[in-house]
């Protein structure tokens, strides 16, 4: 997912033999998506911080301001949660964050 976050990553892994960048980047993303709200026990990340503030701090920064990761943190800390991480204890979050 780190190698995805721009363009060049993206066309790389449309390269890939299944092209299927956009599919992977989409599907991971609501991946990191869950995986932040799990962490931070709250969805006012996204929906007080991030998404009204993006389009005048610039996405790096209320990113790091939302979430007190910047994106390098996010996406090593985040790989190595979903290598880890059962199926299972994976599913289970998406009910925890449903509560939310």
């Amino acid at each position: 997912m780190k190698n995805s976050h721009n363009r060049g990553g993206k066309d790389k892994l449309d390269q890939h033999e299944c092209n299927c960048g956009g599919a992977i980047m989409y599907d991971m993303g609501i991946w990191g998506v869950a995986w932040l709200i799990h962490k931070s026990k709250s969805n006012d990340g996204f929906l007080k911080e991030f998404y009204p503030k993006v389009a005048y701090t610039g996405y790096q920064q209320t990113f790091k301001n939302a979430f007190g990761l910047s994106l390098d943190e996010f996406y090593d800390q985040f790989a190595i949660w979903f290598d880890k991480t059962s199926k299972v204890e994976k599913l289970e979050i998406i009910n925890e964050i449903s509560k939310y």
